[in-house]
Order: structure tokens, then C-alpha cells, then sequence
């Protein structure tokens, strides 16, 4: 598995050689309801304070977006400083939500 990068002045965006499934990164928020996965890069000033926020957009499952976004880290930026995250508003979010806590039934209390 191997990862492309492209940078340009408005966006970067990183491509799977294998899969070809693209992932926009920008620096912001998440637009509700749309497949995205956030990063926070963090700085240390005697404690960890966030620097800069980035989303990364794409069509893939939460794996493998979340896969790319941690590349960007630690790869393209070379920091060990960030957090990723598939917040609630994400439309990637029922999928992160089974793996964490797997899947729930639900019985009625008679």
C-alpha cells in the first residue's frame, strides 16, 4: 500500500496507489451529513494546545479514511502531535460507532 500526495494552494489530496480511492484534505470544519474524518494537529507549549484543524473528505469507508488522515500526520507533516476522530455530524459516523461499541440490540422491558 502506497500513497500519493498532491499539493496544491487550495487543498491537498492523497491517493491510494492500490485502491485509487482519493481523500481531500482542508483545513477547517466538517460540513454536516457529508463522509468526512477530522484531524487536530497539536503544538506543546507546557501543555498540548491545538494548532490547526483539517478535514479529510473522501468516498472510502472510515478505515481507510482514517488510515489516510494518520499518513498526513505523520508522514507529510512528520508530527506525533494530533488526534483523528469521525465526530457525530459525519455521515462516517454509524460506521465508527460499530467498531467501537459493536453492535446493539435493543429488548423491551415487559
Amino acid at each position: 500500500m502506497g500513497y500519493e500526495v498532491i499539493n496544491n494552494t487550495k487543498e491537498t489530496i492523497i491517493i491510494d496507489t492500490t485502491s485509487g480511492l482519493k481523500v481531500c484534505v482542508n483545513p477547517g470544519e466538517g460540513v454536516d451529513g457529508t463522509a468526512f474524518c477530522q484531524g487536530t494537529l497539536y503544538a506543546e507549549k507546557r501543555s498540548y494546545v491545538p494548532r490547526q484543524t483539517y478535514v479529510f473528505q473522501g468516498d472510502g469507508d472510515a478505515a481507510d479514511i482514517r488510515k489516510m488522515a494518520v499518513f498526513f500526520f505523520v508522514s507529510w507533516l512528520d508530527t506525533e502531535l494530533y488526534i483523528v476522530e469521525i465526530p457525530r455530524n459525519s455521515a462516517l459516523f454509524p460506521q465508527e460507532a460499530q467498531r467501537i461499541f459493536g453492535s446493539v440490540t435493543y429488548e423491551r422491558a415487559v
